[in-house]
């Protein structure tokens, strides 16, 4: 990479662990965001990083060399570190050596298929057991190998070395135990099932690690995950990043108690909501439930950040850090030569690509100007459909299905345009990738990263989703005017460098300096105010307002601004926020208008519990929640807007909640 003049603003001195469950063999945007992000920190700001999975995976050390000599990640900055792999395996006295293991050389020599059956015993006139080979695909490598008799599974990895064994009970399976071997042929782990009678299958019952300070055991795959955790934060005094970026590893990240020199944040890579902004995806959960307590959250784009405040309200621990590139601009690429009919299309062949809606679009293009042809890079389930529809409306003179391609930069050097109709996306990073080749982009209005990347009528059009019409007629308009054609592929060009490694390494030293500016700030807010109480002493409700007067116990300072807000006990959305209004002493009285709009977060997420807190922002935005207490001997219910009633009620910590009906 050619050298930048970086910004002076350095990153902070801290460890930095980059989280996702695991490394998938053939993996997407997610895990090369993580990867990119883990090298630059590394070349760019010699930080230590560490790209850290939970989940057993036999071929880690495989996948890791590999990231190493394809330049994935900075050789001397970033570590790869797994759960099994690089911890529970290498700290261990073992349970005991696996000695029955049988040389595989001599097994392999006999094998003539990709799964074969061999008696073993009687090729070597020996007394040995049967056994079942079970080659990896693409090698004539061996994978398993099975014991019929004995009920037992042996796994190895593609270097040769043994991974696990697994015993099974006749007529089941699933095994009741598995043990995990490490390098040196110990049992460092094993795992125990059982048969669960309600739901007819195995479940994990318990975990024993044989640790080199004796026997743990775990009743959960999270429990030793979070034992990880916790072990990986007092190792050190050193400030740490536990950074999320797999939805499904919040709760072990987050659900472990945090040490005082570590900061928790998540990255969101991938929509929130289902049907409507207001519904929040199931898996999205534990990050809401337990925003207050994260130091940080980091969105891919303004709008989607924009989007999490309509539910959560303002939020100083959101911070905008876009992807980047990777890689510094060419400008030559606005010196090539390229058709004026020309289309391109890099993605993934999928139903979230909405690639029909470009199909039929294009044949609009087709109809007005005939030399308009349309090449459309990728696979996926959707293939066959999308060859159909092509044949169906007799575009293949027009409409061309390349397969995959792992150079799109040349595709879209090559192009006048690039459109996109994804129902969705994290960021679009195709859409980002054609703009750095000069490349204008025709794209639905879509969530997220449509608006963040295309400026409209400069670099490209932003379109409303489903009109196929405004697609087709915008890709038109740039197909006949040469000059709007150039004008475009500069402006893409340029618009492009607000995502170079400059400007992405500058995102996040300013980001992440300010977390810890404002986490010390939080700190110092909550110290002040922990021994303070706020009770509320009455409500009053009218037609058009609630009011609730509280009493602090001491006097409030002027330097900071109170609110009362009720959030909802499952996602913590704001659904209620009531304006200081009146302060007499130490009585201070809260307004809220009855308004519907405060039942959109409710009614999708099917919310039945809405928490009081005092929140309590400093000059400078950061904000801390205080739960409020309750001093009401009886509690009436009431109507809030005619599609609920609420039942308020008092905890039983005495503290101030609405039940809804």
């Amino acid at each position: 990479m050619e050298s930048e003049d970086y910004t002076q603003q350095e990153l902070p001195k801290m460890s930095y662990y980059f989280i996702s469950g695991n490394i998938p063999d053939e993996f997407g945007g997610l895990t090369k965001s993580l990867l990119l992000r883990s090298k630059l920190f590394g070349e760019l700001k010699k930080a230590s990083t560490h790209f850290l999975t939970f989940g057993f995976d036999a071929h880690f050390r495989e996948k890791e060399e590999q990231f190493f000599q394809e330049d994935r990640i900075h050789l001397e900055q970033t570590k790869l570190v797994n759960l099994y792999e690089t911890f529970l395996s290498d700290v261990s006295i073992g349970k005991r050596t696996y000695t029955e293991k049988i040389d595989l050389d001599s097994l392999i020599s006999h094998k003539k298929k990709p799964v074969v059956f061999q008696k073993v015993g009687q090729l070597f006139g020996s007394a040995l057991p049967e056994y079942e080979l079970t080659a990896f695909n693409d090698s004539d490598r061996i994978q398993f190998v099975d014991y019929p008799t004995e009920l037992k599974r042996e796994e190895y990895r593609k270097d040769g070395s043994l991974a696990t064994v697994s015993y099974y009970q006749s007529g089941t399976e699933h095994p009741y135990l598995v043990e995990f071997i490490n390098s040196n042929y110990l049992v460092y782990l094993d795992k125990t099932f059982t048969l669960h009678p309600e739901k007819e299958e195995y479940v994990l019952s318990k975990i024993n690690w044989y640790s080199d300070q004796g026997l743990l055991m775990f009743n959960r795959e999270g429990e030793i995950r979070q034992h990880w955790i916790d072990t990986i934060q007092k190792a050190s005094n050193e400030r740490k990043l536990f950074l999320v970026d797999s939805r499904p590893q919040d709760r072990y990240i987050f659900g472990t108690k945090k040490d005082k020199n570590t900061y928790y944040a998540a990255i969101i890579h991938s929509k929130h909501y289902g049907e409507n902004k207001f519904t929040i995806k199931q898996r999205f959960k534990e990050l809401m439930s337990k925003r207050l307590l994260l130091d940080a959250v980091f969105f891919l784009t303004n709008e989607q950040l924009r989007d999490f405040q309509t539910l959560t309200g303002p939020d100083s621990s959101f911070f905008y850090t876009p992807h980047t590139l990777g890689k510094n601009l060419d400008p030559n690429v606005l010196n090539i030569s390229r058709p004026f009919n020309k289309a391109v299309i890099v993605s993934r062949l999928t139903n979230s690509k909405n690639l029909k809606d470009s199909i039929h679009a294009f044949a609009k293009v087709v109809k007005s100007i005939p030399e308009a042809t349309l090449d459309i890079y990728g696979s996926g389930e959707e293939e066959e459909s999308l060859d159909s529809l092509i044949k169906e409306l007799n575009l293949e003179q027009h409409i061309t299905l390349k397969g995959y391609t792992n150079t799109p930069e040349l595709i879209y050097q090559e192009a006048t345009l690039t459109f996109c109709t994804s129902k969705f996306e994290g960021f679009g990073l195709s859409n980002l990738e054609a703009l750095s080749n000069g490349c204008p982009v025709v794209t639905y209005d879509y969530d997220y990263g449509a608006q963040t990347l295309v400026q409209d009528g400069e670099n490209g059009y932003i379109v409303k989703p489903g009109d196929i019409d405004a697609l087709a007629t915008k890709m038109i308009k740039i197909m006949n005017d040469e000059n709007l054609r150039k004008s475009m592929a500069e402006q893409a060009f340029e618009s492009a460098n607000r995502f170079t490694p400059n400007a992405f390494i500058n995102f996040w030293c300013e980001s992440l300096n300010k977390m810890i500016e404002q986490a010390d700030r939080k700190r110092t807010l909550m110290n002040e105010w922990n021994d303070k109480a706020f009770v509320l002493k009455k409500t009053i409700k009218d037609a058009k307002q609630i009011q609730f007067s509280i009493q602090l116990d001491s006097l409030v300072h002027g330097s900071e601004h109170i609110t009362l807000v009720g959030l909802d006990r499952k996602f913590k959305n704001q659904i209620i926020k009531a304006s200081l209004t009146q302060n007499n002493g130490e009585l201070l009285v809260f307004s809220s208008h009855t308004d519907t709009q405060n039942i959109k977060p409710i009614l999708p997420n099917e919310l039945d519990v809405i928490d009081f807190y005092i929140c309590i922002n400093d000059s400078t935005g950061v904000m801390i929640h205080q739960r409020l207490k309750s001093d009401i001997l009886t509690y009436e219910e009431f109507s809030w807007v005619k599609e609920m009633t609420i039942q308020p009620y008092e905890t039983k910590f005495k503290n101030y909640s609405w039940r809804i009906n």
